[in-house]
């Protein structure tokens, strides 16, 4: 068992930076995502094409990092209706036993971070609402999407779309939640930190960061080879 990485950065008043995976499912990348200094991580299982099994698989690859894996499950009772199993993955294969609801539930629930994601213009008209509900831990967003519904697709610095986040950072706030922000530009990182989000999700995922990287690696090698006269693309 560990703490959940994104409370322990809170805690330390750092901001809980966090990534996501949608394709890339090796034992090797857990490592990889703690070595690149994040504290999070969402795998995606929406638009991801992850089945159950290599959910399972990385959340077990995840455990050996300091990195906390973020995928939808309930909390255990009374906030929750998780069915209680008590030797597996989550607790190291630990049966509690009879303290599994005096010690390891409270502790689970406490680590266990719920949080609805806001995409669409009635999710937004209720975040208020849905901020005072028990048990939700945080708040995020789909930037695509809401930005999309708002009318102002994928441009995150229009006026429409600015007031959307502070008003979802407002109402995590006043109701003691955490708020995620999608920091797609290293401005928004600093702005989004002010409204306070204390969790910051960056920009792409694991395609587009590999993507970027490769690009980048091919172009410096395109440049060398043009400086020396070979053709390039």
């Amino acid at each position: 068992m560990k703490d959940n990485s994104i409370r322990r950065a809170v805690r330390e008043g750092r901001a809980a930076l966090g990534t996501q995976l949608k394709e890339f499912g090796s034992r090797g990348v857990p490592w990889i995502i703690e070595a690149s200094g994040f504290d999070y991580v969402a795998i995606d299982h929406k638009h991801g094409a992850f089945d159950i099994e290599t959910i399972a698989n990385l959340a077990g690859w995840f455990q050996a990092t300091d990195v906390s894996a973020i995928v939808r499950e309930a909390k255990y009772p009374p906030i929750g209706h998780r069915g209680i199993s008590g030797q597996g993955m989550h607790t190291g294969y630990r049966s509690h036993g009879a303290r599994h609801a005096t010690e390891y539930a409270p502790w689970a629930n406490e680590n266990i971070i719920i949080f609805p994601s806001i995409e669409s213009l009635d999710g937004l008209e209720n975040v208020e609402k849905i901020a005072a509900v028990e048990g939700i831990d945080m708040i995020a967003y789909g930037h695509s999407d809401l930005s999309a519904q708002l009318g102002v697709h994928l441009d995150l610095e229009h006026p429409k779309f600015k007031a959307a986040v502070r008003r979802i950072a407002a109402a995590c706030n006043a109701h003691g939640k955490l708020a995620r922000g999608s920091a797609e530009t290293e401005a928004q990182i600093e702005e989004y930190w002010q409204l306070g989000c204390k969790v910051l999700n960056l920009p792409g995922n694991d395609v587009s960061t590999y993507l970027d990287g490769m690009k980048a690696r091919a172009a410096r090698a395109h440049a060398r080879l043009k400086s020396i006269g070979v053709p390039t693309p």
